[in-house]
This record gives structure tokens, sequence and C-alpha cells, in this order.
């Protein structure tokens, strides 16, 4: 067959050869079945491992239409000895315009189907998911290792777009292609919330795995690798709130029984970096678990509980230190009207002569250990912690004049999925977060 030249064959040859390359395959076009001079029978498209391979592992013909030679592509194909063409893995026939008698194609199917061989009429619903599905299929039998993102971004393509992703991504899930699965989803929501439904829809059936049935998931940033799974059963507990009480629970297994001790609290002394994240980070970082689960109001109780826990420890101890954690602990507890550990937090800040408005009503993203400060807010929080202060307010005014700030400050109305997704996805995330978290509590 010659050249294609409507069209809709040339678009269908621009797609599949884009699908190969998203896959790493080296791709040929008019590719020639003999080695010898003059015009060789070719194949539209060909797949092959490697550029030095005379013979392709995945052959496609396009046809226009149906007529009386279509059975020409596999004979060329089918018909010749080994000695002379290796016969391929798969041959993925594709019509683009079918027939309503169907006979021709189906008696293609049953004289060739006997070969790794098989004919898609696209004009009919759902081929054109059959066809990508079984390309997978065939493609999972010689590697395991997959290019989610670049996968899915060639589905963008013209010829794709009647296709159903969703039957794609499954048919990829279930054959347990190794591929970051949830960083890629999570980072196609942005632009494309559909998306959003895949990711939760792993999520859960990662959450549920056997750890010996896991496909490894990994986000290369410090929140996302190290703390994803208490994230995790936050975004879990936000998005499905039938299953809140499941997903807090195994929240608690995670932060009481992974270990002898728990995995965040005021356990000082292990190492350096773990007291700088006690000290400095966790207080924003359960706010933020608060802010997922804040239709979850025993999650931000519980929330509470273990961010208290780290303050009863903490409230003899200098201002610049336990102030961190007590005014988050304010901003969580005033989010559910949890008047015991308001109370408490109020006690330890108003005790040692409160402090300055500004902090508590804007706190800081985090804050170093003595000794390691080198920004700004860093000296500010040092300084300015106790100058002009004032007493922290009962819960009912400190709400009032938190509200007043967060309208003043002007800032956009918060998608807590999406601070979710940045979090695991955004290396320094940890930059400028405290505002936004903030929002979500107070909303």
């Amino acid at each position: 067959m010659g050249r294609h030249i409507l069209k809709e064959g040339k678009e269908m040859i621009s797609a599949i050869l884009n699908l190969g390359k998203s896959l790493g395959y080296v791709i040929k076009e008019e590719f020639p079945l003999e080695k010898k001079p003059g015009n060789p029978p070719a194949v539209d498209v060909a797949w092959l491992s490697d550029e030095d391979h005379d013979f392709p592992l995945m052959i496609f013909e396009i046809e226009s239409k149906v007529t009386s030679s279509i059975a020409n592509n596999p004979v060329k194909v089918f018909g010749q000895p080994n000695e002379n063409f290796e016969k391929p893995l798969f041959f993925f026939h594709i019509f683009l315009e079918g027939t309503k008698e169907s006979s021709q194609i189906d008696n293609l199917q049953r004289l060739f189907g006997l070969y790794n061989y098989r004919p898609y009429d696209v004009s009919k619903d759902g081929e054109l998911t059959r066809l990508i599905i079984d390309i997978i299929s065939q493609h999972r039998r010689l590697y395991r290792k997959l290019n989610l993102e670049d996968l899915i971004k060639t589905f963008d393509h013209e010829i794709w777009r009647s296709a159903d992703i969703e039957k794609i991504l499954i048919s990829l899930e279930t054959r347990r292609f190794t591929a970051n699965y949830l960083k890629t989803y999570a980072s196609l929501s942005f632009h494309n919330p559909d998306f959003i439904k895949h990711y939760l829809r792993f999520l859960e059936l990662h959450v549920h795995s056997h750890p010996k049935k896991t496909i490894p998931q990994e986000y290369g940033t410090y929140w996302g690798d190290v703390w994803s799974d208490p994230i995790h059963y936050g975004i879990l507990v936000h998005s499905f709130p039938a299953k809140s009480t499941e997903y807090l629970q195994q929240l608690r297994n995670w932060q009481e029984k992974s270990t002898y001790l728990t995995m965040i609290g005021p356990h000082f002394g292990l190492s350096r970096d773990y007291d700088e994240f006690i000290l400095g980070l966790s207080p924003p970082f359960w706010a933020f678990l608060a802010a997922l689960m804040k239709n979850c109001p025993e999650g931000v109780q519980y929330i509470a509980d273990q961010c208290q826990l780290i303050l009863e420890e903490l409230k003899e101890s200098a201002p610049r230190i336990s102030f961190f954690t007590a005014l988050w602990l304010l901003h969580i507890a005033s989010s559910i009207s949890s008047y015991n550990h308001f109370e408490f937090a109020r006690s330890v800040i108003n005790s040692k002569g409160g402090i300055s408005e500004f902090f508590l009503y804007n706190p800081l993203n985090s804050i170093p250990l003595e000794g390691d400060i080198d920004t700004e807010s860093d000296r500010k929080w040092s300084k300015e912690l106790q100058e002009r202060p004032v007493n922290v307010p009962d819960m009912e005014e400190f709400r009032s004049k938190l509200n007043d700030v967060l309208i003043k400050s002007d800032s956009k109305e918060e998608n807590v999925l999406h601070l979710a997704f940045e979090v695991l996805l955004d290396p320094g995330i940890h930059a400028n977060w405290a505002q936004r978290i903030d929002r979500i509590l107070a909303s």
C-alpha cells in the first residue's frame, strides 16, 4: 500500500507514532519488510525496541475503509518465511471506516487470528479504547516500567479524544505497571480536574493493598516521601465522608502504632532533625491535616489532642519555642470550637506575658531552632514576639479578629485538595503555607 494522503489516515499514523514514542519504542513510518532496492512492501507504522533491530515488535496497518484488498496487508507480513521476516509480537490492523456488514473484517479475524493479529473498526463505539488497551497489554509483555505522564499526554491527540481514558488508566493500574500514579494524577489535576477522581481511586487501592502488593509510589519531595501516609489519610477523610471513621482510624494507627513511640510527638533528643521538625514544622503540619479533615470534627479533635501533647512538654520553655505550637493549637481549636484545647493554649501564652498581636493572628510558616536564624521572619519572631504584647482573648473574640485579618489579606479561596497536592509535590511549600492553612481552618 502507498502512503496515506487522506487527513484521517495521516492523523491516525501520527497518533500511533506519538504513542509508541511515549512508551519508549523506536518508531518508524513506512517501514520496509524487505531489504532490497526498489520499492519493497512496507507497513504503515513499526515499533522497534532498538534502532539497530531489523524486525519490529509491533506493526500497525491503517485502512481508510473496508475494501476487497484488505487481506493484502496481513498477507504481506504473515505470508513471508521466517528467514526473510521474523513475525512481530503483534499486528494491529485498524479500519477508520467500517461497514454495517462486518463479515470481511470477521473473516480476517478468523483467518489470521491464529497469529498475533487483531482487526479494529474504530468507527464503532468502544473500539478505539479496546485498541489502546490491547496495545498496552502487549507492551506489558515486554516492559513493566512506564512513563505515565508522557503516555497520558499523548491522549491529547485529536484521534484519541473519544477514547475512555478512565478505562485505559484502570487497565494500566490492574496490569501493575511500575509508575508514579499518585504523583502523575496529582500533577495533572491542576489543569484537568478529572484527574482528581483518578487520584482518589488509585489512592484508595493503594492504602488498602497488602504491603507486598503495593506499587511503590514516590513524589520526590520531603513531605511527599516522608510524610505521605498521614496526608493520604487526611485526603481520604476529606474526600469520602462516609468512610471518615475508617480512614481516621488508619491515621490513628499510623500515629500510635507504627513504632514504640508516636510518629509526631514530644520525643526530644532522638536527633536534631527530629527536634527541628517537632518544634519548627509539626504545628503547621498538624494544622494542615486538620484543614484537610475540617468536615470531620472527630479528626480535628484528635489532631488537637496530639498538638496539645507536644505543647504540654513545652509549656515551661521560652516563648520563642513554646508559642509557635501554642499559636497553631489556638487556630486548630477555634476551627471546631474546642474550648479545652483553646483555653490550654491561651493559658500558656497569657501566663508568659502575652504575644504580639501580629503573630497572634498571623502564625509563621515555620520557626528555626536557636542559632539557625537566617531570614527576616526568623529575626522578627525572635525580636518582636512579645513587642507590645496582648493577651489572647476568648474564643469568640479571637475568631472575629482572625476573620477580619483574613478578609483584609485579599487571598483567593483555597481548594483544599489542591493545597494537599502542592504539599505532596512542592518541596518548598512550607515557606508560604501558613495563611493558606489558616484560611481553610477559619472558613
